[in-house]
């Protein structure tokens, strides 16, 4: 316990205590600068804390941490979720991007610029509305059956593991709601959705992100009414390395990059979901996928055992791909890539495809898989012409512009 004198500032002497001692998350100093603020408004601290902010310090039932003092991964680093929301609380109120290890210096600066001083249960209310809406970042299915839409691109952005969009987003869904013209908000999150997407599969760097969602931030601040087109028109404004890619662009990436290997299981699987999601008419019925899936390779990784190459080999001028090199490559693509259980693909393995083809039929029932019905024979060229059809979903699910 500390005995102050009438004039001493409790804030400052926290503060200072903190500096010397034992280190305090940012979320102890913001927690005591708001209720600091309370005190000096004569506020009900109490009243205060238990309506708005103890839902930051509560534990789950088995004692551990609760959603917000869970410790994840941002970037190389790891911080409570806590303090990552305030990040991107902070972004989104003052249009600026804010680091992890600057959150308190952000939030006091922030609070002292607002003139006058808000109302703490003013704030609370604010710092309230934002956090439902962090909190859907994270669990979708808390808004599945009111905005299908948007828990559906929150799902499929998990796996490219950015959250350099948040800020936009939570300005547009927890502050500028009524700005959003009626019936525009799915719009708006499938050109995000698309850039996102196709920026990922385009290998195209993300070093710029915060700079650019940033710059589309202010700008979406500044908009009396926000519709799709005024995003869209942003996006497709952005130059060079960080370009929204073009169908051309797109389908160079499709047809010739090493998915497997360079979206990983999870964003391979992520994108086939989509893909079947697509294929879907209305004459089958809508499933969503809800098992485990695994990623099949049609023509097996290690090839060479049971899928020989064909007899004689074409010859290869000198800078050419040889006939082993070409094949290689085209295995990782995503047309020779499906989704089967993990016991059936167990069963699959490595086997010739005639027997592959066979399992399929009687056992996978994805519309990904009756494609192979028809398809008798499994080499370079069928890799290719699947990847075309498959090329022709991916740019409807990912339009460009939207």
């Amino acid at each position: 316990m500390i005995e102050l004198e009438k004039d001493d500032d409790p804030q400052a002497i926290f503060e200072s205590l903190n500096a010397h001692g034992a280190p305090l998350r940012a979320s102890d100093l913001i927690r005591n600068h708001v209720f600091g603020r309370a005190a000096a408004q004569e506020e009900n601290a109490d009243d205060l804390y238990e309506k708005a902010w103890k839902q930051f310090d509560d534990h789950d039932a088995k004692g551990s941490s609760g959603f917000w003092r869970h410790v994840v991964k941002q970037g190389r680093l790891r911080h409570p979720r806590f303090e990552l929301f305030f990040q991107h609380y902070l972004s989104a109120r003052t249009g600026t991007e804010v680091t992890p290890l600057r959150v308190f210096q952000t939030f006091r600066q922030y609070w002292k610029d607002q003139k006058p001083e808000p109302r703490v249960r003013d704030e609370l209310e604010r710092i309230e509305r934002f956090a439902e809406v962090f909190r859907w970042f994270h669990e979708p299915s808390r808004v599945e059956a009111t905005r299908p839409v948007l828990a559906r691109f929150l799902r499929r952005v998990r796996v490219i593991d950015t959250s350099t969009f948040y800020p936009v987003l939570l300005f547009l869904l927890a502050e500028a709601a009524d700005r959003i013209v009626a019936g525009e908000l799915d719009g708006i999150i499938a050109a995000f959705e698309s850039y996102l997407i196709r920026s990922w599969i385009c290998a195209r760097p993300t070093k710029s992100y915060s700079r650019i969602f940033t710059t589309l931030l202010t700008e979406i601040q500044a908009l009396p009414t926000i519709d799709g087109e005024a995003v869209r028109s942003r996006l497709t404004a952005i130059k060079g390395d960080n370009a929204w890619p073009d169908d051309a662009a797109f389908e160079s990436a499709w047809m010739r990059s090493p998915s497997y290997k360079t979206l990983r299981s999870s964003g391979v699987q992520m994108v086939l979901g989509a893909i079947h999601e697509q294929m879907l008419t209305s004459k089958q019925e809508q499933v969503t996928i809800a098992s485990s899936l695994s990623v099949e390779h049609v023509m097996p990784q290690g090839w060479r055992d049971e899928w020989p190459l064909p007899s004689p080999l074409p010859s290869t001028l000198p800078g050419q791909q040889t006939a082993e090199e070409r094949r290689d490559a085209l295995v990782q693509t995503f047309g020779n890539l499906t989704l089967l259980t993990q016991p059936l693909n167990s069963s699959v393995s490595n086997g010739p495809y005639s027997a592959k083809r066979t399992e399929y039929i009687a056992q996978a029932l994805l519309r990904l898989n009756t494609y192979f019905h028809g398809v008798t024979v499994w080499d370079e060229e069928a890799i290719v012409k699947r990847g075309e059809v498959l090329f022709a979903h991916a740019k409807v699910v990912w339009k460009h512009g939207g």
